[in-house]
């Protein structure tokens, strides 16, 4: 049997007068208060008049625990142990109660309902708002939301208390014990309102998204605050958009591809909003097209037709066509691309499209199908297309000398003049025959080369254009040969350009102009022609023609010299004679020598002098300072020598500390080398840093002004007589150094000064160079405030410089002076957000005094429903989550805040899904952890990171968030604030790596700068569904045209200074990188040549110059202003041919370019410059000369 107590007491545990208890069960017995083990027993309160329940007690001894509140029963299942029920009783007391739904701004809510019910046991009392009820009474809240509105949370009020929010997004809230008068608010926020129409011709619709769920929704809907909406707009056929009415405000929306449609995306929406659209027509054109009859109806027709397509946009409800016909007209809306097809009959061609007028020949021009299209229609158009039959005129002849050949043509084998007719896919022969003394050069098809020297040549007509064909004959070529005698050399040319070394192979009739050279003291003789002497012929130049048609081969021409005979005079300047012999007898100035001969001249120097020089005509003969000079003669010619006194060695020197330099005739000299008696030296002293001239010494004399030794830079000696020393002797400089505490710090500690260990006073001497080092010593409690050097102060009051041995290098005076000062104290001021304390290890309840470069240690605890969050310093937030913080080295004032915020946590759980690795976490760095299928409790607002740690050969295949599936696919995963409970799991995947190829090409580089993610890759490679991003960065004078992936085209994300940046998303197989470069510049050639003036500019004017740069696309028009008697042949851009004759040439440059023009002599009596001119047998124009440049 187990016993059974039950009583009824007074809050101070006497016995509750005028109520009682009633206590009975199926097994209990009354008279001894006893029930058996198992049985179930029932308490009942009778309450006396007033008196109220407000709490059941069960004891232990003098302990008890509360098992429930204000209620009259409770019973005992089960019964296990001896029980000591006593229930507490207290005047009934009542509390007002009120309780209302109310908006963000405090306004009642009528829409929405709030009701509250008494638990009483299995019962249920429905409270009204307002009323009062008994005390310590447990209330169930619960709220019914309106569509218009979303539920933001509850709050309560004690008394004359302030609001507190409760916790949680439950719509229901339990009061426990009702002991004071109580408000409980739930707060709602109004919806934003979405309105939105389009006008009579369009349809809209409207698509949400909201966290993890979207949708459809219909004009007139609510939707939740932070609402992302897209409204799409869908014109009828023939409509487009005009503009947008967003809340009244006119916008613009964003096209679809391929549509007339248009979007536009309103983000975070937190407003109600009004969407208007209004439409327009679209303009629509005609286009009439037709084909153009060139011939009237002799030729039995059109001989072709046109037919048409419309489409617009990719649409399928704007596409339009019409068949094949002569003539027609359609109607296409605006922006249409439409395109004209032409075909031609058989046996004929496109001609030319005609535009509006206009002949358009680049689309399609002898063709037989041919297209013209209007890509983007803005206007009405005519359009005609005409056809032509398929053959054309062509011509056939020669070019050369008159009667220098004949040519013949055949087709299909029969003859035919030099003019004819040749269809599509025949064939003409042609068969030249060169007169004697003629050859054949070469073929030409339109002006351009196309055979070499063949007798036959035949051409086939594919395109059914015509040709002319044309053959040069020339005149055959001979070989010349020139040259000399032992005596001098010949050189040859050919209008002014040599025709190289001999012998050359040389046209019949050409002028050939050969320039003979004596070697010195040679003249020209003769020239010989195959042996026989030019007559007439004696000059150094000699001007011949190649004879024509002449049965002998080769040409052998050459020079023949002579000795001259020459005038040598010859004389002696001061101090000495000269003599001279030639071949053993003496030799007079002014006589006669043959050219080559050797006149031995012989000096004879006063005494004390020598032979300073020989000269030649007034030129000094390299080398050559003896007495004896042996000249050989090479013309009229005056030799001269010329004497100076003996030389006498000069020696200079210096000691370290700087550099001696001797100058005489105003030429530098070496130590030890001779200058001549009677010249001048002049010396130059030049101290090193630090150094200056001690004095200067004369063959060991030290040289004196007065007392005091010579300390010049310059010393010279105006006439040498003798060998002579010269030193200069250097000494460094010492400076003054001066030192001291400042006036107020004097008593504050002591400064002295060393010089290599050795102990230097204020105001003593230092040598250049020499390193100082002062020490200062403070006193106990005194720290060094500044140094001032030279006027030069660092440090302050503020930032003190607490550096007691400064070094200095001593290049100058200096005077150094140290102020010191009392090392200062800091104020650290704590304070506190939220409901908590702070306190220091220091003195002070909201400050704290501490000394330079010490530590304090302050302690945040939280006050009751908060928790410490972080430390603040200056308003700076400081790493951790300890509530105790150390702060060291302090150096100035700073003011420390603990942050308390209220107590909110989340629960936080981790799991792997599936096999292949495991995951870890850490709140604001601290590692969580939880028993399996657990959680961990984390406060809101911590920053939480996932580790994944895959195992060998494994990669995370997802992460998740309450089942959503995040974007990260690396081992890290971070939530920035934590707002809410969650559930984070990772599962995993074989590892599945792709190679990254980049195709590196002329004009810029590629590079990839990011990896994401970049785990589990290693060089040029990446995850599967990973992502990259790359840059393209053209070279200098380069832009990047376009990049590829896959090999298609893709477009930058963004751009920056020229370098182009793109993204790679999602990549699922090997990837390969390519991009294409374009020069912004390019370089323009050419150059002046005889027979006219070429310049060039650009269309608006500006001159270019040969060797210019600019930018690609630019026009450059070239000009030849001609001189007499030349004509353009043709011109030519980087060495080929352009058909063009006339004197102006254009040039749209799409690479470096290099432009000549070639020129043909036209012949003309002319100056000496031109072919044909001058007398001596040239011809007279009668052939022609080509000039290139």
């Amino acid at each position: 049997m187990l016993n059974i107590n039950a009583a009824v007491i007074n809050d101070g545990g006497t016995p509750a007068v005028g109520s009682s208890m009633t206590v009975n069960g199926n097994k209990y017995s009354p008279s001894p208060g006893q029930a058996i083990n198992g049985s179930t027993v029932n308490f009942e309160v009778i309450k006396g008049d007033g008196a109220m329940v407000k709490e059941w007690r069960l004891y232990e001894g003098d302990t008890f625990t509360v098992l429930q509140g204000n209620n009259d029963k409770y019973t005992i299942r089960n019964l296990q142990k001896n029980y000591d029920i006593r229930v507490v009783m207290t005047n009934a007391q009542y509390y007002p109660l009120h309780f209302e739904a109310q908006d963000e701004n405090g306004n009642k809510v009528t829409t929405a309902s709030v009701s509250a019910m008494w638990v009483k046991g299995k019962d249920e009392v429905q409270l009204n708002n307002g009323e009062s009820y008994p005390g310590f009474i447990t209330i169930d809240f619960e709220t019914t939301i309106p569509v218009d509105y979303e539920f933001v949370g509850w709050k309560i009020k004690f008394g004359n208390g302030d609001f507190k929010n409760i916790p949680g997004t439950n719509l229901n809230y339990h009061l426990d014990n009702l002991n004071q008068e109580t408000t409980v608010i739930v707060e709602l926020s109004k919806k934003p309102k979405i309105s939105f129409k389009g006008d009579s011709h369009s349809e809209i619709e409207a698509y949400y998204e909201f966290n993890s769920d979207d949708g459809d929704f219909i004009d007139g809907s609510y939707v939740y605050k932070g609402t992302d909406i897209t409204f799409t707009v869908s014109p009828d056929k023939g409509y487009e958009i005009d503009h947008w009415l967003i809340n009244g405000v006119q916008s613009l929306g964003i096209s679809v591809e391929n549509s007339d449609d248009q979007t536009f995306t309103i983000e975070n929406i937190t407003n109600d909003i009004s969407i208007e659209v209004k439409c327009k027509e679209i303009p629509e054109y005609d286009i009439d097209y037709s084909v153009f009859d060139t011939n009237g109806p002799e030729d039995g027709g059109l001989n072709g037709s046109v037919s048409i397509n419309v489409e617009r946009k990719g649409m399928r409800s704007y596409k339009d066509s019409q068949e094949a016909t002569s003539e027609g007209s359609i109607t296409a809306y605006r922006d249409s691309s439409v395109t004209l097809n032409a075909e031609a009959d058989e046996g004929y061609r496109v001609q030319y499209w005609k535009v509006d007028g206009s002949i358009v020949r680049e689309n399609g021009t002898n063709i037989k199908s041919s297209s013209y299209t209007f890509s983007n229609l803005k206007d009405n158009h005519t359009v005609s297309v005409q056809f032509e039959k398929i053959g054309t005129d062509s011509t056939y002849g020669y070019i050369g000398d008159t009667g220098s050949g004949t040519i013949t043509g055949t087709v299909g084998g029969l003859p035919v003049d030099e003019s004819f007719i040749l269809l599509k896919d025949a064939t003409v022969v042609l068969t030249a025959f060169p007169s004697s003394g003629y050859k054949i050069d070469k073929w030409t098809e339109n002006g351009n080369d196309v055979a070499e020297s063949t007798n036959t040549y035949s051409y086939t007509s594919i395109d059914g254009l015509g040709v002319d064909i044309r053959v040069h004959f020339v005149q055959v070529d001979y070989e010349i040969k020139f040259g000399a005698d032992n005596n001098g050399s010949v050189t040859a040319a050919v209008n002014g350009s040599s025709i190289g070394a001999s012998p050359s192979q040389i046209r019949g009739g050409t002028e050939i102009t050969f320039t003979a050279v004596p070697n010195q003291g040679y003249t020209l003789d003769r020239w010989e022609v195959d042996g026989v002497i030019a007559a007439g012929e004696t000059g150094n130049e000699f001007t011949w023609t190649v004879p024509n048609a002449y049965s002998q081969k080769s040409f052998t021409i050459k020079a023949y010299f002579k000795s001259g005979t020459y005038n040598v005079s010859y004389e002696a300047g001061d101090n000495g004679i000269v003599s001279a012999t030639l071949n053993g007898n003496i030799f007079d100035s002014g006589s006669t020598a043959a050219g080559n001969l050797k006149i031995i001249f012989t000096a004879v120097a006063n005494e004390g002098y020598v032979v300073d020089k020989w000269l030649v005509n007034d030129i000094e003969v390299t080398g050559a300072c003896g007495n004896v000079y042996n000249h050989i003669v090479r013309g009229n010619e005056t030799v001269k020598v010329e004497f100076t006194r003996m030389g006498y060695p000069i020696t200079f020197s210096a000691n370290t500390g700087g550099t001696l330099t001797a100058e005489s005739g105003g030429k530098n000299i070496l130590s030890g080398a001779p200058v001549s008696g009677g010249k001048s030296v002049s010396f130059t002293a030049s101290a090193n840093e630090g150094y200056y001239i001690k004095a200067w010494y004369v063959d060991n004399v030290k040289i004196m002004v007065g007392e005091v030794p010579f300390t010049g830079v310059f010393y010279e000696i105006p006439s040498v007589t003798k060998a002579v020393n010269v030193r200069v002797e250097y000494e460094i400089n010492s400076y003054m150094v001066n030192f001291s505490l400042g006036t107020a710090s004097e008593a504050m500690g002591s400064i002295t000064a060393k010089v290599d260990g050795t102990q230097v006073v204020d105001g003593g001497m230092v040598g250049y160079g020499k390193t100082i080092v002062f020490t200062v010593t403070p006193q106990t409690g005194y720290i060094v405030k500044s140094r001032n050097i030279d006027g030069n102060i660092i440090g302050s009051e503020t930032n003190p410089l607490e550096e007691n041995i400064y070094t200095h290098i001593v290049k100058g005076n200096v005077t150094v002076e140290v102020d010191l000062m009392p090392i200062p104290y800091y104020e650290v001021t704590f304070t506190k957000e939220g409901s908590g304390t702070v306190t220091s290890s220091l003195e002070g309840t909201n400050s704290s005094s501490v000394i330079r470069h010490g530590s304090i240690t302050l302690t945040a605890e939280h006050g009751p429903y908060y928790m410490f969050k972080e430390w603040q310093i200056d308003g700076i937030k400081q790493d951790g989550k300890s509530n105790v913080i150390t702060i060291n080295d302090i150096k100035k004032n700073m003011t420390v805040k603990a942050v308390f915020v209220e107590a909110v946590s989340y629960k936080v759980s981790m799991v792997v899904e599936g096999d292949g690795g495991t995951i870890s976490a850490k709140d604001d760095g601290v590692t969580i952890t939880h028993e399996p299928d657990g959680y961990v409790p984390v406060a809101g607002d911590s920053e939480v990171v996932f580790t994944a740690a895959p195992s060998s050969g494994n990669m995370v295949k997802e992460w998740k968030i309450n089942t959503v599936t995040q974007q990260e696919l690396g081992n890290i995963l971070t939530i920035p604030e934590l707002k809410k409970d969650v559930i984070v799991s990772v599962s995993y995947e074989p590892i599945k790596i792709h190679n990254i190829k980049i195709n590196e090409t002329a004009g810029g580089s590629i590079s990839v700068i990011s990896y994401i993610p970049e785990d589990y890759r290693s060089g040029k490679s990446i995850r599967d569904r990973g992502s990259i991003i790359f840059t393209v960065t053209p070279d200098e004078g380069y832009i990047t045209t376009m990049a590829a992936v896959y090999g298609l085209e893709v477009d930058p994300t963004s751009e920056n200074n020229g370098n182009k940046i793109y993204t790679v998303d999602n990549i699922t197989s090997d990837i390969e990188i390519s991009a294409e470069f374009e020069k912004t510049s390019y370089k323009v050639t050419f150059a002046q040549q005889k027979g006219g003036r070429l310049t060039a500019k650009l269309e608006d004017g500006t001159t270019v110059s040969n060797g210019d740069s600019l930018p690609a696309g630019s026009k450059v028009i070239f000009s030849i202003s001609l001189e007499n008697n030349y004509e353009v042949v043709k011109w030519k851009v980087n060495g080929a041919d352009a058909a063009n004759t006339s004197a102006n040439f254009r040039v749209t440059l799409s690479g470096n370019t290099n432009v000549a023009v070639v020129l043909k002599y036209t012949g003309g009596s002319g100056d000496d410059d031109s072919p044909g001119g001058g007398g001596g047998g040239g011809s007279s124009g009668d052939k022609d000369s080509w000039v290139e440049s």
